[in-house]
């Protein structure tokens, strides 16, 4: 049964991502555009997300064992529905803030699911693979959503747009009650303090500051390269440069995983933060199309890459009665470094520091974590 449940996984994840997950970028300027919100406003609601999104993985190990991993990722998909529905719904700043914050919350549950059942149902020696296909899944269907909604919106408006969203995520959400339930596990009850020790024990802590800024490359796809590519090439081709973002996020990240069981973990980590500072070295020096289309694809390896290695890295070192709750306490500091890469580019901008200059932050650091990956041998 471990290939099928890992086929439904995976299809929950592509139709929740095509649905729900694809309106990120949307977001912003449907709140700006239409409901009249201040930029600040309509930032702080996708910032909202994510917050709302590390805070809760601390306490979903306490919900696993009160509920198990079968209610936890179907109520954390729910959300995904419901989040489009209250968007759709309403132009009332604090709803619309109280919406992104349940999404969030609901997010982190969905994740803690996803990822602990995909470890579960998998053999150790395909940790990678597994957690890899999970990843493409959801690239994919980003990939697919973003251009399906963008087609949506311009020809039949936002009322279609929303039905199509609700629609897919709805999907989505049933077909995590496909997968096989799992032999009852006594999951153990949790106290806080065991939960932030998961956080920075000696065998996690690597993996957390890996996954932490690791994030930081969806930060600067969505508030710092597309200003830049707006700004110097013209917002028509905004799509067409990004989308090699999401391509080799979702090619990468699978063929990452599967790399990972073949040659380990380390080794690969060390590739893929590799990858994205030679991705921001380029547009360092050079200002073209061209640089900027392989700047997002070795950015969209990084972003990829990592998550999808790091999960397979917990695999290793947990048992599944332990994995709800360490895949929730480190994979908080992935969503807690999306949220302020997010907020740190678009300060960026706004105090107007150099382009070249803030791709040079980010650049050091990921040369950083490549050496850290690459001389740790612990």
């Amino acid at each position: 049964m471990r290939r099928p449940n890992l086929f439904i996984l995976s299809l929950s994840v592509f139709l929740i991502f095509t649905g729900t997950g694809a309106i990120q970028p949307y977001i912003t300027p449907y709140l700006k555009d239409n409901l009249l919100l201040s930029s600040i406003k309509s930032s702080l609601v996708l910032t909202g997300v994510y917050l709302a999104m590390s805070i809760t993985r601390i306490w979903t190990g306490h919900i696993v064992h009160r509920i198990g991993l079968y209610l936890t990722t179907f109520i954390g998909a729910l959300t995904y529905v419901a989040f489009p529905f209250i968007l759709s719904s309403t132009n009332l700043f604090p709803l619309l803030l109280l919406d992104a914050m349940l999404w969030g919350m609901g997010a982190a549950m969905f994740w803690t699911g996803i990822d602990s059942r995909t470890l579960n149902i998998s053999s150790s020696a395909r940790y990678g693979r597994s957690t890899g296909t999970v990843r493409l899944s959801t690239q994919i269907g980003l990939l697919i959503g973003f251009f399906t909604l963008g087609y949506i919106l311009s020809n039949y408006g936002y009322r279609a747009f929303f039905r199509f969203t609700i629609t897919v995520a709805s999907l989505g959400a049933m077909a995590t009650l496909l997968v096989s339930r799992e032999k009852r596990l006594l999951y153990p009850k949790l106290q806080l303090k065991e939960v932030f020790a998961s956080m920075v024990c000696r065998k996690a802590w690597l993996i957390s500051l890996f996954l932490f800024v690791s994030s930081f490359s969806y930060g600067i796809v969505l508030n710092l390269l597309n200003f830049f590519i707006k700004a110097n090439f013209g917002a028509e081709i905004l799509n067409r440069t990004l989308i090699f973002f999401y391509l080799s996020a979702g090619i990468l990240g699978f063929t990452g995983g599967a790399l990972s069981d073949r040659i380990g973990r380390k080794k690969t980590l060390s590739f893929a933060f590799l990858a994205g500072f030679i991705g921001l070295s380029i547009s360092i020096f050079y200002k073209s199309i061209f640089s900027t289309c392989l700047t997002s694809f070795l950015l969209g390896i990084q972003f990829s890459v990592i998550p999808a290695v790091s999960l397979a890295w917990i695999g290793d070192i947990t048992t599944p009665k332990r994995r709800p709750t360490v895949v929730a306490a480190i994979s908080a500091w992935k969503d807690l470094g999306v949220a302020l890469s997010i907020i740190l580019c678009g300060l960026l901008s706004q105090w107007k520091v150099p382009f070249k200059l803030s791709l040079s932050i980010f650049a050091l650091v990921f040369f950083s974590l490549f050496l850290v990956a690459t001389l740790n041998r612990k």
